[in-house]
């Protein structure tokens, strides 16, 4: 344990001088100061110079002009502590009289405004150069309100008031001040371009981005992380500048839980503020001091109506707000519904005003010596802690291009053009430039070096560099917006992205659009307007960008590298330069070494994080092997980008990962039971799946002369053993990954050969509430996807169960959909759908087929059917003309007259298949967008698509009828298994080769950016207090039983029932003889789950 440090009373943060000599910092410092005098020379400057460029001060405008006796008595105590004389110390109310104007706030009122100070560590240290007579640089960064939206003037908005403010109270010829805010932007840009916009020699810096960041991210998500690396960023500046967050209070926009307007709480500021606490941060809360005096109706501060000459506003709900009238707009705090009015940007600048004034008071007293600070001096609590956030770092920027710089960036377009947004706004950066383009077709390409440069980038495993991030801003908005394909076109590469301009809220802001690309000199970039919908519905196509930005991917330390950090934090402490940078180097290459997961992950799962806040716990199911090449996808015919939201590449080494329940496998459960729905011939064990050369392998083998035996569940939740002289592998996702919507696609190797008939491989999509197999959780619930209530949820006509969870208001017998946590008046089930089903013919007379369907119950009665009548135009076959596959209906007919059986409807398709499939790995997807259409791809190509038009209410001439059935709305799971089964078609058992071998490379699920859906109990369709409160449905071993993590908190279950019954049916066969006989014997043997 180290010694416990000691406790001393110093007025300064001062080392001694042994230490000072051995510190890195010296050295930067020394540039500091060569830098500031080469900009005293002239050489540069940044913003505004002195109290002469700042017309405002000079009593122009209407405002009273400085008063000269307490300025002169302030140059004198200047003097006077510079010559180490002992003045009367300053108070917080005297140097609040050194403002250039009436007070509008009262002292304590501008207290009450200090959210946090904390130790004021670093506002001191400005407050001293102050109160020394010494120069400094301060910079606002931040958006609409900083930029002075409200404000009738420029020099009237807070940020120059508050320079105001300083200048008047220490004044001095050189002060540089400048308000680098941009209206309708986040943190986002300043994020990427914190370097070029304040620079090193920054001494105070304010952030004020509340309103515009998202109001109740989590932290871990790329907008908090981002915010994190802007403070870091600032915080690391050469000069160690003061960070001050400012928070604006807008009445009109804090509404929920009830109240409409004037909602104290806002989860925006409660989370920012936490950076404030974290990094010792002054924070400024405008909420605070406002909120009692507009709920009070004080005059000078009441919100209910604006002062913008008489026209009002509407709030963000639609309710109306009057305008002042004339003589009374001093009554009023906001100019409209959002930003301050005159007076109110001046009762911000009194309130930012408050940490630097009273740090200037606790510095005047220490040097009257009223005051002393205790401070623990400890070197291991020396310099910037690490990253609140967990692997946050700070991205290098290698180009920031804004405004004009901006323009020059297109080098060529079609559509698009250089134009302001608000062209009668008084300043350029006021009036938001940028690219539009307003039609669809209309493109815009930028030239972008995107190498990088040395900063901070590492090798991949191949020796090539770590791809760059794009930072592209756009602007987003409620009306007129479109939709814009973003692609490299030539020099470097990255995968097609899509920019969303659309937005529901009545709220225009400038977003982020981050996407990879590699380095380059000369990368181009196309962006195109596309038609398409986006997030919200818009009546245009218009598309603007308005800045870019290029940074280098950065290093994310993992837990496991604290203890590298704790060493690098006592470097200095070592004798020997030479010796502290070679421990340096070291330690940078064990990070790089230990430390980091694999770059394909950090491609991935990085990804997901940035595109969907909130991701943090889905992430973990996207697989550390995913190459970055795999983490997005654009499907044939779609011009969306899907994101990575799931995958198992089964890279292991051979033999080293297990799939059983008892292996607690994060992904799979390898089942071991017998499959009774479909009387399979083999039993599944899960020693049967291993994870060898890079696949998940299911191996189909013979058991010689003894029988295997498993479990079985029956529909009254009695348990049976069965024998079988072959075993195989089944491996279920069941509650453990879900999605909702999305593409799912894997890359797998048939089984056998296509000459002899007999195996079955399948990989199909179920819904959670039913466990595949477990035909007791399945009475009921399978494949329902039905929303209309009739009564027991029965069809006269089907041999299947009634719909167990109705769409009726009322619940039947033994439900209780309270108790569950469901949804009252929600019909409920476990639809399936068949990515693939593979059979041969017998003998190899014919192609070998694979059948694409989707279950669906209840059952349609006789006389109609899916392809016809009103149901035309629900399925579509774009393989019927591809070759090998010619995709078209399936043949095969039931007791109906149509696909499928007495039990369930199986809207199926078949394509053709050629050896290949059998001997090398191909790809199998299926594109699911809930409620709307499924869509079946081989290879990448669109084969068949079953759409909600196939899913219509149906009704036959004798006046039997069906509700319409619905694309699956459930969350869903995957299954692959490797069966045998005479209902499904004839076994050549003389003619298979035994053992078999199915292999499955690896597994993704892709979704929608804007539509990210993961998890198993979602809040629209949840699945986890059902499952708790039945578990003796899924579960029949005791091992199982982590399988269903929660508690039955109501401890309400289904009535145990001899006479229940399960889902029965299953696929639809294959065309020819066998399938005929197959579906012969599904009627008599009442198939599936």
């Amino acid at each position: 344990m180290p010694p416990a440090s000691p406790v001393h009373y110093t007025q300064a943060t001062g080392r001694k001088p042994s230490q000072l000599l051995n510190s890195p910092l010296v050295w930067l410092t020394l540039g500091a100061v060569l830098g500031a005098l080469f900009l005293s020379a002239g050489g540069a400057s940044f913003g505004l110079r002195g109290s002469a460029r700042l017309p405002w001060m000079s009593g122009q405008h209407g405002e009273p002009a400085p008063r000269p006796g307490r300025h002169a008595a302030l140059v004198q105590q200047q003097q006077q502590l510079a010559a180490a004389k002992c003045p009367k110390a300053l108070t917080f109310p005297e140097l609040r009289d050194k403002q250039p104007w009436e007070a509008l706030l009262t002292d304590e009122e501008v207290q009450r405004a200090e959210g946090y100070y904390g130790s004021g560590q670093r506002i001191r240290r400005v407050a001293k150069k102050l109160l020394k007579g010494e120069a400094i640089q301060v910079f606002t960064l931040g958006g609409s309100v900083t930029r002075g939206l409200g404000a009738s003037k420029p020099e009237f908005n807070y940020a120059n008031r508050f320079f105001s403010l300083i200048n008047s109270t220490f004044p001095h010829s050189s002060h540089v001040f400048s308000n680098k805010g941009i209206g309708g932007t986040s943190s986002g840009i300043f994020t990427a371009c914190a370097e070029a916009m304040v620079p090193p020699t920054a001494d105070l810096v304010v952030v004020e981005f509340t309103y515009n960041e998202p109001e109740d991210d989590p932290f871990d998500s790329p907008t908090r992380r981002g915010f994190e690396e802007l403070l870091r960023k600032l915080l690391k500046l050469e000069n160690g500048p003061a960070v001050v967050l400012l928070h604006h209070y807008a009445w009109w926009f804090t509404y929920g839980d009830g109240v409409d307007r004037g909602l104290y709480y806002r989860m925006g500021e409660a989370q920012l503020s936490v950076f404030s606490n974290y990094y010792d941060m002054p924070s400024v809360s405008m909420r605070n001091v406002l909120w009692p005096l507009m709920a009070a109706g004080v005059e000078g501060f009441k919100p209910d109506k604006v002062n913008n000459e008489g026209q009002g506003h509407v709030s963000p709900l639609d309710i109306p707000i009057p305008g002042a009238q004339p003589g009374e707009e001093e009554d009023y705090y906001y100019h409209d519904r959002t930003h301050p009015s005159d007076r109110g940007h001046k009762m911000m600048a009194e309130a930012l005003a408050g940490p630097l004034l009273r740090a200037a008071a606790q510095e005047s007293a220490a040097a009257a010596g009223l005051w002393a600070l205790r401070r623990r001096d400890d070197p291991r609590l020396r310099g910037l802690p690490p990253p609140m956030i967990p692997g946050n770092t700070e991205s290098p920027t290698t180009l920031c291009a804004m405004q004009e710089a901006f323009q020059l960036l297109v080098t060529a377009s079609k559509g698009f053009t250089w134009r302001p947004e608000r062209p009668t706004a008084p300043t350029f950066v006021e009036q938001k430039w940028g690219w539009t383009g307003l039609a669809v077709g209309d493109w815009a390409e930028l030239v972008l070096d995107t190498r990088a440069d040395g900063k901070g980038v590492r090798a991949e495993k191949d020796g090539k560099k770590v791809k760059a991030n794009i930072w592209l801003s756009y602007l987003r908005s409620y009306t007129h917006m479109g939709v814009a394909r973003v692609e490299c076109r030539s020099g470097c590469k990255c995968e097609d992205t899509r920019i969303d301009s659309t937005w529901a809220d009545h709220v225009s802001l400038q977003q982020i659009h981050m996407f990879r690309v590699s380095q380059h000199k000369r990368c181009v970039v196309r962006v195109t307007v596309v038609d398409e919908r986006g997030a919200a519905k818009s009546d245009g196509h218009k598309v603007s960008l308005t800045a870019v930005m290029v940074t280098q991917f950065p290093i994310r330390l993992s837990v496991y590298a604290q203890q590298f950090e704790d060493v690098a934090a006592n470097a200095e402490m070592l004798p020997n330069c030479s010796l502290r940078r070679a421990v340096l180097v070291v330690i940078g290459v064990l990070l790089a070494a230990a430390a980091l997961p694999p770059a394909a992950a950090q491609d991935c799962r990085a990804r997901l994080l940035e595109v969907s806040p909130g991701s943090d716990a889905s992430v973990e199911f996207v697989d550390v092997e995913t190459p970055s090449e795999a983490c997005t996808k654009r499907l044939d015919g779609f011009d969306a980008t899907y994101q990575l939201v799931y995958s198992d590449e089964f890279n292991e080494p051979s033999g080293e990962r297990q799939l059983g329940v008892k292996n607690n496998d994060a992904r799979w459960t390898a089942e071991d039971m017998y499959y009774f729905p479909t009387n399979d011939s083999e039993v599944y064990k899960p020693e049967q799946l291993s994870v060898q050369g890079g696949a998940a392998v299911f191996t189909m083998q013979r058991t010689g002369d003894t029988s295997e035996v498993a479990p079985t569940q029956q529909p009254d939740g009695t348990v049976w053993q069965v024998a079988r002289p072959y075993k195989s592998g089944f491996l279920s996702g069941w509650n453990k990954f879900c999605y909702t919507g999305g593409y799912v696609e894997a890359a797998v190797q048939l089984p056998g050969n296509d000459q002899a008939s007999g195996f079955w491989p399948a990989f199909w999509v179920m819904g959670n509430l039913g466990r595949a197999g477990y035909m007791r959780s399945t009475g009921g619930m399978w494949p329902y996807s039905y929303n209309t209530c009739e009564g027991s949820g029965k069809q006269a006509w089907s041999g299947l169960d009634g719909q167990l969870i109705t769409a009726c208001a009322e619940d039947p017998p033994g439900v209780d959909r309270t108790a569950w946590g469901l949804h009252p008046g929600q019909g409920r089930g476990s639809p399936e759908f068949d990515v693939f089903e593979i059979a041969n013919s017998a003998g190899g007379a014919e192609p070998a087929h694979a059948s694409q369907t989707l279950q669906m119950a209840p059952l349609m009665p006789e006389g109609v059917n899916w392809w016809d009548g009103p149901a035309s135009g629900g399925v579509q076959y774009p393989g019927s003309d591809t070759e090998p596959f010619w995709t078209h209906r399936n043949p095969w007919r039931g007791k109906l007259k149509r696909p499928g059986n007495e039990y369930q409807d199986s809207i199926s398709a078949v394509s053709d298949l050629t050896a290949d499939f059998f001997n090398g790995m191909r790809t199998w997807g299926v594109d699911w967008r809930p409620g709307e259409y499924l869509r079946w791809y081989i290879d990448g190509k669109l084969v068949y698509e079953v759409n909600q038009q196939a899913l219509v209410a149906q009704t036959n001439g004798t006046g039997a009828s069906v509700g319409p059935r619905l694309i699956p709305l459930e969350p869903m799971y995957l299954i692959f298994n490797l069966g045998m089964s005479e209902n499904f078609g004839k076994i050549e058992y003389d003619r298979l080769p035994f053992p078999a071998q199915m292999k499955v490379d690896w597994v993704r699920v892709y979704q929608d950016p804007a539509q990210i859906n993961v998890g198993c109990s979602p809040p629209g369709f949840p699945t986890a207090q059902f499952l708790a409160c039945n578990r003796d449905r899924y579960l029949i071993r005791s091992e199982e039983q982590r399988l269903i993590k929660d508690p039955c908190i109501s401890g309400v279950s289904l009535p145990s029932s001899s006479a229940a019954r399960a889902a029965r049916g299953r696929r639809a066969a294959l065309p020819g003889a066998a399938g005929a006989a197959a579906a012969a014997a599904a009627l008599v043997l009442a198939l599936l789950l």
